[in-house]
This record gives structure tokens, C-alpha cells and sequence, in this order.
């Protein structure tokens, strides 16, 4: 992206997700332990990911107190990752607080559930039995090809959209606090991993202009093009139940249409949901990355979805589409 759309997804709280669903990375809330305020960090690598693009992803989950920004270390984790169905659940032993899995997407499986078809490597810890660990040079941002990781290969971030990472505390030591699988700590984290869907365009020449819709948060449905004010419109799952709402900082998609095609040859768009009006900080048209390509990020903050559920009233909270219109 250029630096301007970068700047400006930015400043709508894209980049850094901390707090609520989306994005390659996430933070659960603060839980209170013998004064420190302890969560994890779920991060993934590359940030970006999309589907099919990489045979190997890390993902990083850190434990640490906000208050003094340090790691708890000699820490069990237990990590669940769900999407609408359990995935994958292992257990896995970390002695300095960062926690690094290698993990290999493979989309073939014949189970009737997908958890079955999920392996797992490494050797067991004798401070943490059943946990996963592989002794070798500790993981940093810059060493994560030869970095001793436990690896996960099974049906993970095979599809597009919004992953939850539920990650459980089931043993941590530190100066003040102890944590032991008693009473372990349970923290829900979110990240989404990017789809490409392309679509064509038909206009009234019976010209067919390829339109490409990568989406961070679920599947999309009912792609449609309106000639008479050349708007799409798409269809995405969505809960608009207030309470699921109020977790989700923000949904984002991001068109991409050949600069041959004229009508969208510009940087002003109005975007709907639904039928309601986002503000226009939340269209961001990026003309300048490519020079074949113009790209128009739809971005709904989570200020946009209670509006539009306090415009729509308590019959857009039943609903579970999200309707999408932009239009040049």
C-alpha cells in the first residue's frame, strides 16, 4: 500500500487490532493476577496473509503483564483454533514467555471433523507433560526459519476469514504469581486471514472487466453490477447481535478493478451497509500502488455498525448478512 492508505487505514484502527476482531494480529483483554494486569498477544506472519499465497505461517502468542510490558516465562499454553468448528487444540511449553508454531496449511481432509486431520510435532517438556517443545536457538522477528519451533500441519488457514485463537494459561511463573492448570487463565483472541474472490463485470458492450474482492472476515455471496450508476453490491455472513458487535473494531474488504475500466477511475466513492451510509473517512481509494490496478478499501468501524444497528433498530439485530454497496 502507499504511504498515504497506509496512514489513513491507520488512523481507522486497521493496522494494529488490539481488542476486538480482525487483522494478523490480536490482544484479549487484561486479566487481573496478584496485581499485574497479564493477556496474550496473538500475532501472525506474514500480517497479511492471504490464501494460497504461503505454504508456512508463525504464529506468535505472547503472555505478559501491560503494566510493565514484561513476559512471563516457563509458560504451558493450551491453544484451540476454532473456525465455526474446532480445528486444531494442542499444548505446548515455552520456557522464555514468546511461544512460536510452525504452522502448514493443508487443505486435504477426509475426517468429519477437520480437528482429526491436525498433526502435531515436537517433543514433550518434562516441566509440562504432553506439552510440545523443540529445544534449539529461541525465536526472535529475525529468526524464525531457523529458530527451534513445534509445528502444526492440518486444514489451518486453508480458507478465508475471521479465525478465533482461544488460548488457555495452564502454568506460567513469574516474580509475584504462579499460574498452575488448576485454575488456568482463558483468553479468546481474533485474526483473519484474507480471500480473493473475482468476479466479472459485464457492461453494456459486452465488455467483461475482471473485478477482484479480497476479503478479512467471511465468504462473499451475490455479487452484482448495476450499469445505470456502475455499483456493486456483494453479500457477506455477518452477526449484528450487539453483543458480538460490540467486540468487532472493524470489518474491512478491498476492491480491485483494471484501470481500464473508466468509471472507477477515481478517488471519491459513497459506500452502504445495509442500506445506511458509512462515513467517508471509511472508503479509501488507493490509485497510485499499482499503475494496471485501482484498489477502494471498504472499511466498517465499529462506530459505523452501532449506527447502523441504532438506525435500522432491534430488526437489523436478528439479521445475519451484511449488505454491501459501493458506488463511484
Amino acid at each position: 500500500m502507499s504511504v498515504l492508505v497506509t496512514c489513513t487505514l491507520a488512523s481507522l484502527g486497521i493496522m494494529t487490532d488490539v481488542y476486538g476482531h480482525g487483522g494478523g494480529s490480536d490482544q484479549a483483554p487484561p486479566i487481573n493476577l496478584e496485581g499485574m494486569e497479564v493477556t496474550v498477544r496473538t500475532v501472525l506472519t506474514p500480517a497479511d496473509l492471504t490464501v494460497g499465497e504461503v505454504d508456512e505461517i508463525n504464529m506468535q502468542i505472547i503472555f505478559f503483564d501491560t503494566l510493565t510490558d514484561k513476559k512471563l516465562d516457563n509458560v504451558t499454553y493450551r491453544v484451540s483454533i476454532w473456525k465455526n468448528e474446532l480445528l486444531a487444540r494442542g499444548l505446548f511449553y515455552d520456557i522464555d514467555g514468546r511461544l512460536d508454531v510452525e504452522v502448514r496449511p493443508d487443505p486435504n481432509c477426509d475426517k468429519s471433523e477437520l480437528k482429526k486431520c491436525s498433526k502435531y510435532f515436537g517433543s514433550t517438556h518434562h516441566s509440562s507433560p504432553g506439552a510440545r517443545y523443540v529445544e534449539g536457538e529461541p525465536c526472535n522477528d529475525d529468526n524464525l526459519e531457523t529458530c527451534a519451533r513445534p509445528l502444526i500441519k492440518g486444514p489451518l488457514f486453508v480458507n478465508g476469514g475471521l479465525y478465533n485463537i482461544v488460548i488457555d494459561i495452564e502454568g506460567a511463573n513469574s516474580p509475584k504469581a504462579q499460574v498452575d492448570n488448576s485454575n488456568p487463565l482463558s483468553y479468546e483472541t481474533f485474526v483473519s486471514v484474507a480471500e480473493d474472490y473475482d468476479f466479472m463485470i459485464k457492461t453494456a458492450s459486452a465488455e467483461e472487466i475482471p473485478m477482484t474482492i479480497k476479503t478479512y472476515y467471511d465468504d462473499i455471496v451475490n455479487f452484482d453490477f448495476n450499469e445505470s450508476d456502475n455499483s456493486i453490491t456483494f453479500d457477506m455472513p455477518f452477526d449484528w447481535n450487539a453483543d458480538y458487535v460490540e467486540q468487532v473494531s472493524v470489518v474491512h474488504e478491498e476492491i480491485q478493478v483494471t484501470k481500464e475500466f473508466a468509471p472507477w477511475n477515481m478517488t471519491k466513492f459513497r459506500g452502504f451497509v445495509n442500506g445506511v451510509e458509512i462515513s467517508k473517512r471509511g472508503i479509501v481509494s488507493d490509485p497510485y500502488t499499482s499503475e494496471e490496478i485501482n484498489t477502494v478499501h471498504f472499511v466498517i468501524t465499529n462506530r459505523d455498525l452501532d449506527r447502523i444497528n441504532e438506525t435500522l433498530g432491534e430488526d437489523n439485530q436478528s439479521q445475519s448478512n451484511m449488505n454491501f454497496r459501493l458506488i463511484p
